[in-house]
Formats: structure tokens, sequence, C-alpha cells
């Protein structure tokens, strides 16, 4: 999934320096990688840190500021270039990402907070065993208890998941829950050990 997913951000790359008023369509991403929206999406998330919209807007932002500061064209012209209706809506836009108006980047040539174009490598480790089952249910209601839990350790597990078994494995994410099953409680620290559960369906 390595592989594919360098391939959509240079896809992505592509769609803004060919059209930055374009919408990216997520579907469309997936289909020219041989994936589906969902595991895109949820993979994306899982190793950038970021969903794959949060992404495409901050490199919208990123070139739109690479505009302002390099560029002559006015103000409206480059909202409209990168997507926006007016430049009221492609200023709050564009704030919320520098923490600067478009107007003041103009003129001082910043503060910018840039997204660079992300890269993804799989880096091998000895790692441990990841114990794992496949198992065909049938439909079936699911009823759960709501918990806080860990981000940090979903956050790891999901990531080794994606780096480690999915690539390793015939199998991808499918549209369905995505659940976290809790064993065993110790209610003196908060520590639980747990199952996560994923739908998924051959590749």
């Amino acid at each position: 999934m390595i592989v594919e997913l360098n391939r959509a951000v240079a896809l992505v790359e592509e769609h803004l320096a060919e059209d930055p008023a374009r919408r990216v369509e997520a579907a469309a991403l997936a289909a020219r990688i041989g994936t589906t929206e969902h595991h895109l999406r949820r993979t994306f998330a899982s190793l950038a840190g970021m969903p794959l919209s949060d992404y495409v807007r901050r490199r919208r932002m990123s070139l739109a500021a690479r505009d302002l500061t390099t560029g002559r064209a006015d103000l409206l012209t480059v909202a409209v270039r990168h997507g926006y209706g007016s430049s009221e809506a492609f200023g709050r836009a564009f704030r919320a990402m520098h923490g600067a108006s478009p107007a003041e980047v103009r003129r001082d040539g910043g503060p910018l907070r840039t997204q660079p174009a992300i890269s993804f490598a799989l880096t091998v480790h000895g790692g441990e065993p990841m114990h794992t089952r496949i198992v065909d249910l049938p439909d079936l209601r699911l009823l759960g208890h709501a918990r806080r839990v860990r981000p940090a350790v979903l956050q790891d597990t999901w990531a080794r998941t994606a780096t480690e078994w999915f690539p390793s494995q015939p199998w991808r994410l499918r549209e369905g829950p995505e659940i976290v099953a809790v064993q065993a409680l110790d209610p003196t620290d908060g520590s639980a050990r747990g199952e996560l559960w994923l739908p998924v369906e051959p590749t």
C-alpha cells in the first residue's frame, strides 16, 4: 500500500498543478491506484496523521501562498484560481491555515505554515508477530459500550496494521464498522487488553 499511497500523493500534486480549483475526488484517486476509497482514506489518515481532505486543503493553501508571494494577481483572482468564489471565503481559509491574512502575507512575505508534499516509506523492523484471524460472519447487529481509549495506542496499532500487515496480505479494507473490542480492563491504571476488528475483502 506504500507504493499506492505515494502514487496517490503524486496524483494530487498533478491535479493541483493542472487545475487547483477543481475538487480532488478520493473515489477517483482510489480507482487510479487500484484500491477502494474507504481503504485509501483510512490508510492515508492513519499513516499521514491527517485526513486526505485536510492534506489536499493544506497543499492548496500552500500553493496559494506561493502565488501571493511571487505573483502580482489580485486577491480575487488568486482566490478563484484555488477554488473559492470570493476573496472573503478565501481569506478565512487562508488565515485558518497560515495564521495571517492574504494581504499580510503579500505585504510581509509571511508568516506562513506551508504543507510540503508528503511521501510514505516502509521501514522494516524486527517487530512483534501480529496475531490475526480472518472470520466470515453472517449479517448481524452489533451492540457496544462507548468508553474513552488511549488514541496513541490505537494510532500505533492502526499504523502497524497498515504498514506491516496489509502490504503482506491479500486483503484490503472494505466499508463497515471498525471496532476496538476490550477483553480485559485494569481499573487501577486504565490499561486494557483488546482486539482491533476491521472489515476486509480480498484484493
